[in-house]
């Protein structure tokens, strides 16, 4: 809890509308929150972002597509940049 988790979580939710504007078509798993260990002590807003998984048969071809890893960190850029824009 507490004031970086709720900052955590804006980032979150911020960097998720941006990856669902840049590809409709990849089902809203939504932004979930747990005790991740790799951001866990983080001093400052922290996410984990998954791009995909290459388990599944669409996201290892999208991931295969250099256009799509292109555009999949312009929306993650983006994300942070209206999660700064608008933190008080």
């Amino acid at each position: 809890g507490g004031p970086q988790a709720e900052r955590s979580r804006l980032l979150a939710d911020a960097v998720q509308r941006q990856m669902l504007a840049i590809s409709p078509r990849t089902p809203d798993r939504g932004v979930k929150t747990a005790r991740f260990f790799v951001i866990r002590r983080a001093t400052m807003p922290a996410t984990l972002v998954e791009m995909g998984f290459l388990t599944g048969v669409l996201d290892a071809s999208r991931l295969r597509d250099p256009d799509y890893r292109r555009r999949m960190a312009l929306a993650l850029a983006a994300g942070i940049l209206n999660y700064l824009r608008a933190a008080p």
